[in-house]
């Protein structure tokens, strides 16, 4: 039924799939660095999807619950970067606490502060969270956060 060539790239991709789950993407990229044919690799794509072994959505799902203490632009570019779709990776974010990210970014900077002590700048714990991926919004509000624990007549 099938040919050749197809069976060697499922037999490829089934012993790419023991070592963890990948996105279609992933399949596709290393059994096209194998030497099979796109046609091929799509009908191996379809079968595996078929059979369920294949699914970016629940993929997707399980990166992110993996990745909690992550920023959600972090979290987002990494699903890019695994060729997860665009409507996929927004689907799965949206079922994040929007306070996570504020509560782990929280986390880091009293760390930080801890650390580095009382008199840490501001500007230094903003350029610090950006730098680790964090929204702006969440930057602002730790910020705010930090600013009036310093302050804590006003």
């Amino acid at each position: 039924m099938y040919s050749e060539q197809f069976e060697k790239a499922r037999k490829a991709a089934y012993r790419i799939l023991t070592y963890r789950a990948r996105t279609e993407y992933e399949i596709s990229e290393k059994l096209l660095r194998k030497g099979f044919d796109r046609e091929t690799i799509n009908q191996v794509i379809a079968s595996l999807r078929d059979y369920r072994l294949l699914d970016d959505q629940a993929y997707a799902e399980r990166f992110v619950a993996e990745k909690r203490s992550l920023p959600r632009a972090v979290v987002s570019g990494k699903l890019r970067s695994l060729g997860v779709k665009e409507s996929v990776i927004q689907k799965v974010l949206e079922g994040v606490d929007p306070e996570a990210e504020f509560r782990i970014a929280l986390s880091l900077a009293l760390n930080r502060k801890k650390r580095r002590g009382d008199g840490y700048p501001i500007e230094s714990m903003a350029a610090f969270l950006k730098r680790r991926g964090f929204s702006q919004e969440a930057v602002d509000r730790v910020c705010t956060y930090l600013d009036d624990m310093r302050q804590p007549g006003s």
